[in-house]
């Protein structure tokens, strides 16, 4: 027999379950109020950070302890489960939040798919060919194997020397300079 029951407290959706004979599962969604891309910028990292944090400190104290690189680590994972007195188990989702962080990172870090002069223009059947604005341009654009100039094709996860990221901050060096 199961019983379920869901609690909404600090934007965080708790669902119990509870298995006769069976140990007490609990999983928890957190949910971030930051879901813009708009929103992306170093600060709001160190904000959605430190509400995990105050978050994740009121179901367990000793995580009050984390370092702001463990809990980076954490939300990258998507997931932390955390042991209860008993058999009890605690399954925390984190999975908005790393949505968040992992946009953060896209924009901040690799080659073109982070970079300003990366430009996307449709073709006949519309699909999007990406190019460098920079060093492409004319008759060098057009359909590309599979949607990227032989430039970005290259260079897309690492940068070439005319790199400029969206946000220029890599996120570790934000979390870093706490």
């Amino acid at each position: 027999m199961l019983f379920e029951y869901i609690l909404i407290h600090n934007n965080v959706y708790i669902i119990y379950l509870i298995f006769d004979f069976m140990a007490l599962v609990k999983k928890i969604e957190y949910t971030s109020h930051l879901r813009r891309e708009a929103d992306v910028s170093p600060k709001s990292v160190l904000e959605l950070l430190s509400d995990v944090k105050d978050n994740l400190k009121e179901l367990d104290s000793t995580l009050e302890y984390l370092s702001e690189i463990e809990l980076f680590e954490m939300v990258r994972r998507g997931c932390v489960e955390i042991k209860g007195k008993g058999k009890g188990v605690t399954s925390i989702d984190l999975s908005s939040a790393r949505k968040f962080v992992d946009r953060y990172m896209q924009d901040s870090e690799g080659g073109c798919q982070s970079c300003t002069h990366t430009k996307g223009e449709g073709s006949n059947d519309s699909k999007l060919n990406l190019y460098c604005k920079v060093n492409e341009s004319g008759p060098e654009r057009g359909n590309y194997q599979g949607g990227l100039s032989p430039k970005v094709r290259k260079h897309f996860y690492e940068p070439c020397e005319k790199w400029d990221p969206k946000i220029s901050t890599n996120i570790r060096k934000i979390i870093c300079q706490e």
